[in-house]
């Protein structure tokens, strides 16, 4: 996720007219699911503004960064580059598909094709669902905990169902 750190700082700054460190912070733990810290964000800002993509300015006690026309034109160009390297990955991930027949890739190449457009960010309850499963996976767990989690999960399931209704 670091390495698109600045790709998705830039984007929220040509959204959102300016924004201090702690609320880009903010919007990256609400549509990624990563919150990283200061120490990560700050230096990658204040790079940022020596290179003239951002500028900053003191409001009260905080750092309101603002996108520049270089920064904009910056975003723009690393668009392009992504859309093409994506567009490799898509088209090579459904000619696998096709050719081994593994069509549960097709969420897997629209998530992909998301990013290619320009779309990085998941919604809140999908970066959640993965986090759990991440947890799930990588911690062992006892017949107790497994019975309790699929309670927890079930009842969270049928709620949400309700709630799509």
């Amino acid at each position: 996720m670091k390495g698109n750190l600045k790709l998705l700082a830039l984007k929220y700054l040509k959204e959102d007219d300016k924004l201090s460190g702690t609320e880009i912070i903010q919007k990256l733990e609400k549509t990624t699911g990563w919150k990283p810290s200061p120490g990560t964000l700050y230096p990658l800002l204040d790079n940022l503004e020596q290179k003239k993509l951002l500028k900053s300015e003191k409001q009260g006690r905080q750092r309101k960064f603002q996108i520049t026309e270089k920064g904009e034109q910056r975003f723009e160009e690393f668009q392009k580059e992504q859309e093409k390297y994506w567009g490799q990955i898509i088209q090579s991930l459904k000619n696998y598909k096709e050719m081994f027949e593994q069509e549960e890739l097709e969420n897997f190449i629209e998530a992909i094709d998301q990013a290619r457009k320009g779309n990085y960010e998941s919604p809140y309850a999908v970066m959640v669902c993965y986090k759990i499963i991440d947890k799930i996976q990588a911690t062992p767990i006892n017949d107790t905990q497994e019975e309790k989690i699929n309670k927890i999960l079930d009842q969270a399931l049928e709620e949400i169902e309700e709630e799509l209704e």
